[in-house]
């Protein structure tokens, strides 16, 4: 487990709303209802390798993409 996969645990693996949370390097996927997922994943918005920001797509399981939004900090 590296860091990236420690802090997205830390941050949403006692979520009530995220279902079946599948952890792989700096990313996670995760079933919303029927149809939604939900993949959240480490980003770096500017300098390269200065992850400081995570970016959650949303994404319909038969449609693809619904919405997209980073959240820097």
């Amino acid at each position: 487990m590296n860091v990236f996969e420690k802090t997205l645990r830390e941050l949403f693996g006692k979520s009530n709303s995220l279902k079946d949370i599948k952890y792989t390097g700096k990313t996670c996927i995760a079933r919303l209802d029927k149809d939604l997922r939900v993949k959240l994943y480490f980003t770096d918005p500017g300098t390269v390798g200065n992850y400081t920001a995570i970016c959650a797509n949303i994404i319909n399981r038969t449609d693809g993409l619904v919405d997209k939004h980073t959240f820097r900090f």
